[in-house]
């Protein structure tokens, strides 16, 4: 069953997810096998019912997100809900090296943004994406101060930062690698922009100077801007 899930969540992540597997992986059927194999794991000490019922969650965030024209309801709010805790530890990295990288942006976008109270840590998105840090604007393009408006009723721009430590690109072509990648791309169907400062730019000595990397964020988050006004001509 889990190897269906993976193998289902690889192609919906290539855009190549039919109806009809669709169909077939959501079927009573289908269902029913995937809770006689919880089943016969029994009280035995294994991952095995955790990986599968989250990565069956990660193939209906996926379905509901990608193919809403499938029809497939979004039925994990409960077990999101429940075990938050746990899926917000899953997507973040907890390296030495990621843990720095997160601290050294968190820090720089408070610089750019006007303070801490213009920068939200660790939100969840309706479908129970993981945001690393929110930024708001309203319709004259202004920081939100999100501590004094918490539900956002003025944000007309939301943007995702997400810190991707280097461990999570690929060695050769400095590509992201799929799990932070599906995620940006959930994130921008759920209406977010999102922001992802490369850490190898970030390290770079080229930005090793007082205000680079602010410079380098403040960069970032005016081309997600400009971004957005043209698809909105388009």
């Amino acid at each position: 069953g889990l190897h269906s899930l993976q193998i289902a969540n690889a192609l919906a992540s290539y855009d190549c997810l039919s109806k009809e597997l669709v169909r077939s992986l959501f079927s009573n059927e289908f269902m029913r096998k995937l809770d006689k194999e919880m089943e016969m794991c029994g009280t035995r000490t294994t991952g095995y019912p955790k990986v599968l019922r989250q990565t069956l969650m990660e193939l209906n965030r996926a379905v509901v997100l990608r193919y809403p024209g499938y029809g497939v309801p979004w039925f994990h709010h409960n077990y999101c809900t429940e075990h938050a805790a746990d899926l917000k530890k899953s997507a973040k990295s907890g390296t030495a090296e990621a843990v720095a990288l997160r601290q050294e942006v968190y820090e720089e976008l408070c610089s750019v943004m006007g303070g801490w109270r213009f920068v939200r840590e660790d939100v969840t998105t309706k479908h129970f994406n993981n945001v690393d840090f929110e930024v708001a604007y309203n319709m004259r393009g202004e920081p939100l101060d999100l501590v004094s408006n918490p539900r956002m009723e003025a944000a007309v721009r939301r943007v995702a930062v997400q810190v991707v430590p280097a461990a999570m690109y690929t060695e050769d072509t400095r590509a992201m690698m799929m799990r932070p990648r599906v995620a940006a791309q959930e994130l921008e169907l759920e209406g977010w922009q999102v922001v992802s400062p490369s850490p190898q730019a970030w390290n770079s000595l080229q930005r090793a100077g007082a205000g680079q990397k602010r410079s380098y964020l403040e960069t970032l988050l005016r081309q997600g801007a400009e971004e957005e006004r043209t698809e909105g001509l388009l």
